[in-house]
């Protein structure tokens, strides 16, 4: 796939044996990897900053030289009369874009930016400035104008300050022009710290029942509030030290679905009572239209009301939300499955090829450890494992598993970055796993360790950059459980006798990023007493059934047949598999997977904090 600083590499290389003045008034440069690259063409690559230190420079040097300039305006008569000067911009990246409407964008805006552009942008005359603007935050924040509130202009800050430090550009603009409108002291919002600050003071407000600027029950603010205290940028509000309207507290969890995660010791409402607002919350969501980034906070939600049911043994009847939960994503993965693989933006279309290139972006010690079979309901005890050992934070994403859900699609998905349409399947995971860190990254073969084993041990680390790791517990104790419950409990004490919580504890201190993801998830079902006349696609995968063609998928006849064709995917094949909970034959109740299930398809992705 191209990169969008190739346009850059290509223009500058035409005179990769000359003395040139490269104006970067957009600082493209700065990115790493561009810097590289042209390090390769030119002898030397020097940041301009005194004139007669240059001149001597040039002076003495007999080999190119690539010279970095903010602005032409730095330099005197004698460098633009007697040397090349060669200007690089956005324009050179999105021609077809107003440069001022995008002259705000960081560095990896710009890569996630140019994903869409090179492959949805079907129009042939230059977009205007507002237009451009519009096109830029859409597809980078999924928000559009007008921005006729405070809630809608605070939801674009918060979005913006994930990724930025301070305002600038045409944001900068925004901001003073519609602040004005909007009764906002604009001083708070020009940098990320300020802005922070100003927001949990109005959560503050807002939580003890005073005068809040800002309305946190509004749904543009309520889907990113998460985001802003699970990763830091603000503190959540103790409800211990405070004196609280517990009834007030009560009604907004029902309204607000974010309202949890801005607040800690809350244990005066009981788990039952948590649960019951946490099922009524789910079943409104329900109600809404559902896109692929909402469905990862459903299944998540789904998954942690499964959890307290039968961690706590409250036995409350699911199944009638079950049903809307599996209808509805089953409507979700007929329709929409398909084209996930186009959006090239890992977080809002996270398909599990796309993991390994998502975090070979950055250029830190990493380590993947792929938990075999974790669905999203074994992720809480996990992490409830973790919490008791170590001292963690955790970023909880998710991860769409390849669909059939079986090992040899999602798991080499993960290691090969490719779909089992790309991928021929000439090697195992570790040799993909190290193709790809080699391919990206500038490190030699003998700085990645890669293993694959049932037990987690501590293992030396000396030299290593880049960790591939495959854990088989959670799929085995799947296997064997014949309840949610028996394989939480199962899953909890193989957790307690292992050296997990001392592999994380290690790759944390030795400045590893830390991630855990799953190659897919587990669902408990009984047969439906139908045999296919062709082999399942693995022996403990009984969910699923490949066919050639759908005639050969349709002469199989069973009540809450589903048959499905992704092209793009998986390549001309049709999947056999059931709409309902149940699998293939005869055999005992217990888990397996396969199939199409949210609690199949939809799996952790986290990472992991010291």
């Amino acid at each position: 796939m191209e990169k969008w600083y190739n346009k850059i590499i290509e223009k500058l290389n035409e005179y990769q044996h000359e003395i040139i003045f490269v104006i970067d008034d957009d600082d493209l440069l700065a990115n790493d990897f561009l810097a590289d690259q042209l390090s390769e063409s030119f002898n030397e690559l020097y940041y301009y900053t005194m004139e007669l230190k240059l001149r001597k420079k040039i002076k003495n040097i007999n080999s190119s030289l690539l010279v970095i300039v903010e602005s032409d305006k730095n330099l005197s008569s004698y460098f633009l009369d007697h040397f090349r000067i060669v200007k690089i911009s956005l324009e050179d990246v999105f021609p077809l874009l107003n440069k001022r409407a995008i002259d705000w964008i960081s560095d990896s805006e710009i890569r996630d930016l140019y994903n869409h552009y090179q492959h949805n942008f079907k129009r042939y005359e230059k977009l205007n400035y507002n237009k451009t603007l519009k096109y830029a935050l859409k597809n980078l924040y999924s928000f559009s104008f007008p921005i006729d509130s405070l809630e809608s202009l605070i939801s674009l800050l918060m979005k913006f300050y994930f990724n930025h430090k301070k305002l600038k550009g045409a944001i900068k603009k925004i901001v003073a022009e519609d602040g004005k409108k909007l009764d906002v002291n604009i001083n708070k919002l020009t940098n990320q710290k300020s802005f922070f600050n100003w927001l949990e003071e109005q959560w503050y407000q807002y939580i003890i029942n005073q005068n809040s600027k800002l309305n946190f029950d509004d749904k543009k603010i309520q889907y990113i509030l998460d985001n802003c205290f699970e990763q830091g940028y603000m503190k959540k509000l103790d409800l211990m030290g405070e004196n609280i309207d517990i009834n007030y507290v009560k009604s907004k969890i029902t309204n607000n679905f974010s309202f949890n995660s801005g607040i800690i010791n809350f244990d005066k409402l009981s788990v039952k009572e948590f649960f019951e607002k946490e099922y009524d919350l789910l079943s409104s969501l329900l109600d809404k239209e559902i896109k692929s980034v909402a469905w990862g906070n459903i299944a998540k939600k789904w998954s942690h009301l499964v959890y307290l049911n039968e961690n706590n043994k409250l036995d409350n009847d699911l199944n009638k939300l079950a049903k809307r939960v599996d209808n509805k994503f089953l409507e979700f993965i007929a329709n929409k499955y398909n084209d996930l693989v186009y959006d090239q933006r890992f977080q809002h279309a996270p398909l599990n090829n796309k993991i390994l290139s998502y975090l070979l972006n950055e250029d830190q010690k990493t380590a993947l450890i792929c938990l075999d079979g974790m669905s999203y309901k074994d992720w809480f005890v996990v992490k409830n494992y973790l919490d008791k050992n170590l001292n963690l934070k955790y970023h909880e994403h998710f991860s769409y598993a390849i669909i059939p859900t079986i090992t040899s699609y999602s798991r080499r998905a993960i290691f090969s970055t490719e779909t089992p349409l790309e991928d021929e399947g000439r090697y195992d995971e570790e040799k993909l796993f190290r193709e790809n860190v080699l391919e990206n990254k500038k490190t030699k073969n003998q700085n990645i360790f890669f293993d694959r084993t049932n037990e987690p041990k501590i293992f030396e680390l000396l030299g290593y950059e880049y960790i591939g790791l495959i854990y088989n517990f959670v799929d085995e104790i799947a296997h064997q459980a014949t309840s949610e419950s028996l394989k939480f409990n199962n899953l909890k004490n193989f957790l307690d006798e292992s050296e997990f919580s001392a592999v994380i504890n290690n790759l944390i201190e030795n400045k590893f990023r830390v991630y855990l993801c799953s190659d897919h998830g587990n669902l408990y079902c009984e047969g439906n007493g139908f045999n296919p006349s062709r082999d399942l696609i693995e022996k403990r995968a009984s969910r699923s059934v490949l066919y050639r063609s759908r005639k050969l998928a349709e002469n199989e006849e069973f009540e809450n047949r589903l048959i499905l064709n992704f092209p793009n995917i998986i390549g001309e094949e049709y999947i056999l598999t059931m709409k309902n909970r149940r699998k293939f034959g005869n055999s005992e109740a217990g888990f397996t997977h396969g199939g199409v299930n949210i609690e199949e398809v939809i799996i952790p992705f986290i990472e992991v904090i010291g």
